[in-house]
């Protein structure tokens, strides 16, 4: 998914296995704060990403909408520094 330039995934939920992979490929598993906001963002939606560093309060704001929510997510150290090191191959090789 990051070769095709998939920065971040938003979803309700994540099952174990496909959040590691995102992870694992430098991509950020988001999820929605509140899980009725998944409804308010219609396919075509322009939407934004204020990632922060991945602070606490990461916003996403739906530009065709004109609305904002709020998104957690649920990363370690360890998995912060893998995804911000643009995946694990990436932190490994850059560590050796």
């Amino acid at each position: 998914p990051r070769y095709l330039g998939v920065a971040a995934v938003v979803a309700v939920s994540f099952a174990r296995i496909h959040l590691a992979n995102l992870i694992n490929f430098g991509v950020v598993p988001l999820l929605f704060a509140r899980a009725e906001d998944y409804g308010r963002i219609e396919q075509g939606d322009e939407v934004v990403i204020q990632l922060n560093g991945l602070a606490e309060a990461i916003t996403l704001r739906n530009e065709t909408r004109g609305t904002t929510c709020v998104l957690n997510h649920h990363l370690g150290p360890r998995e912060i520094a893998v995804v911000k090191a643009g995946g694990v191959l990436n932190l490994v090789t850059r560590d050796s």
